[in-house]
């Protein structure tokens, strides 16, 4: 991918931040793009900013998409689901300084920053975001569209269902399954499986 020119989808501090990290390890920026309905043809450092409706004329780029967890990532859902549908080229980025099993990564849009550590028999699935400084440890499945925030610990065996998102300092004990379109506030620490559509905070 670092030969290929990246646009990333998204004008949210996720993208700028996202921005620096691509430029930093290496990979070929080209520029922004926005849904039709926030597109205002500025920016604050004179980046490209595309329209979604015109990406058809950049089908050679890779797309990165750096939308949030609002709404229990359904909005980051939306855009992957559309793009992928259009047949465009969607990316993964991982950070040169976190520790990454290859056979962890399964899918496209898998966004890793610095400091995480995936161990051996990991799965981590499409549309998921780990911010800095993530632990997840052997045998654990993370599903579609999670985004679990810095510094949270998840032990051996766990299951995340989709659109989960975990806060920081969060930690998740081992052989835990935790229920799709879940939210882990920081700090919580889970002792047993949670069922779907929960909110757990301390």
């Amino acid at each position: 991918m670092k030969t290929s020119e990246i646009i990333i989808f998204g004008k949210s501090d996720f993208a700028l931040v996202l921005k620096e990290y691509l430029i930093r390890d290496g990979y070929n920026f080209y520029g922004f793009a926005v849904t039709d309905t926030f597109y205002d043809n500025s920016y604050e450092n004179g980046e490209m900013i595309i329209k979604e409706s015109e990406l058809h004329r950049h089908r050679e780029k890779t797309i990165l998409i750096a939308v949030g967890f609002s709404s229990l990532n359904s909005n980051r859902e939306r855009i992957y689901k559309n793009l992928k549908q259009q047949g465009f080229i969607i990316g993964n980025y991982i950070s040169k300084y976190a520790i990454v099993w290859p056979q962890s990564i399964n899918g496209d849009n898998i966004i890793i920053l610095d400091n995480c550590i995936i161990e051996p028999f990991v799965r981590i699935h499409s549309n998921t975001v780990l911010w800095c400084s993530v632990n997840i440890s052997h045998h654990s499945i993370v599903s579609e569209n999670c985004f679990i925030a810095p510094r949270a610990n998840i032990a051996g065996n766990v299951f995340i269902g989709y659109n989960c998102f975990l806060g920081i300092n969060s930690t998740i004990f081992d052989h835990i399954k935790i229920g799709n379109n879940t939210l882990i506030g920081g700090g919580v620490t889970i002792y047993k499986d949670i069922e779907n559509n929960m909110i757990i905070r301390k």
